[in-house]
């Protein structure tokens, strides 16, 4: 319950802060800290991404006219701020981690894995959340640009879920195209989510009938030996629930267990 409660205080709406796009530029450091970043908009301006902001993570921040290639990817280990817009790999493949303890809210986008007709197709994001939680108003898997000629760049977006991480979209969409030309007909860019432990993935609404195609289609998936995903929706919170089913083995082994516990607190009470 209180990280349910702390997930609803992340999705607090961003005041008039002045918006401005921050890209991470460290190539060594993967801490998320103000050294670390760079204001495209006013260059002499450091600082991590705040309220309104849109924040971008990749590999290659060349198309931004900057020098540095950031190799170490940041890891989110405590709260940070909130963000408007959350893009991981608009140019090159990238990825970030959420460990546990970790948290970031994001009020408008987070877009994993943007193919750029530029850069190519075959991007791949990844988001790993090994812990801790994300909130967004509208998460996007794999997106494809289109340049308005009808050629696309695929982007491909992959999260993996495991221990205690809790990733809750407002909405939810897998493989979308760039709808601004009208071709949404040759998406090609793909999503997946890869669920272990306890994980849980929850999305906003009644999405029961869409699940049953991510699921059934793998794009939503358990990675443990024998796990099975369960979805259902909450009617209370007004939200559909993905969890993790361990395999069979494991229910019969706890039952064994807990039955021999209790054989054990008899022999010894006689």
């Amino acid at each position: 319950m209180k990280k349910l409660l702390a997930l609803v205080a992340l999705v607090a709406v961003a005041g008039s802060v002045q918006a401005n796009t921050v890209a991470w530029i460290n190539s060594t450091d993967t801490n998320w800290d103000g050294a670390n970043w760079y204001n495209v908009e006013t260059p002499a301006n450091t600082g991590m991404p705040v309220a309104g902001d849109s924040a971008y993570i990749d590999s290659d921040y060349t198309p931004f006219g900057l020098p540095i290639l950031p190799a170490a990817m940041p890891v989110i280990s405590s709260t940070v701020s909130n963000v408007a817009l959350f893009m991981i790999s608009p140019f090159y493949s990238a990825q970030v981690t959420i460990a546990d303890g970790g948290s970031i809210g994001v009020d408008s986008l987070t877009r994993i894995g943007h193919g750029d007709v530029n850069a190519g197709s075959g991007i791949t994001a990844t988001l790993n959340m090994t812990g801790g939680y994300m909130v967004s108003a509208l998460i996007q898997l794999g997106y494809n640009e289109n340049d308005g000629t009808n050629t696309l760049a695929a982007g491909h977006g992959v999260v993996n879920m495991s221990g205690d991480a809790v990733l809750h979209a407002g909405a939810m969409s897998f493989g979308q195209e760039m709808g601004a030309y009208g071709f949404d007909a040759n998406a090609i860019g793909t999503g997946q989510i890869n669920m272990t432990d306890s994980a849980f993935f929850l999305v906003n609404g009644d999405v029961t009938a869409e699940g049953a195609t991510w699921v059934g289609s793998g794009m939503i998936s358990a990675t443990g030996a024998g796990e099975s995903i369960s979805y259902i929706y909450n009617s209370v919170d007004a939200r559909t629930e993905f969890t993790v089913i361990p395999e069979p083995a494991t229910f019969g082994l706890m039952a064994l267990l807990g039955g021999g516990m209790l054989w054990i607190r008899k022999r010894f009470t006689i």
